[in-house]
């Protein structure tokens, strides 16, 4: 099923000021609260290994609302 336009951003930017590009996806799901998600480069190729996924309890936003973490970090 495809993601309806506007709910997934995406953008590549090294995370390491020295490192290849990374993946860090945003998402805006879980009733509006959103999500983030990383994925780094090994230089090659985006991999799963060393991925890391954050959500509003995990970076401490607060859920009131809808917080829409992620969603719009790419415009």
């Amino acid at each position: 099923m495809p993601i309806p336009a506007g709910l997934l951003t995406a953008g590549r930017a090294a995370v390491q000021a020295s490192g290849p590009a990374d993946l860090v996806i945003g998402s805006y799901e879980n009733g509006g609260d959103g999500a983030i998600t990383y994925l780094p480069s090994n230089g090659k190729k985006i991999t799963t290994s060393g991925s890391r996924a954050f959500g509003v309890d995990t970076v401490g936003v607060s859920a009131s609302g809808r917080p829409q973490l992620g969603a719009v970090f790419a415009d």
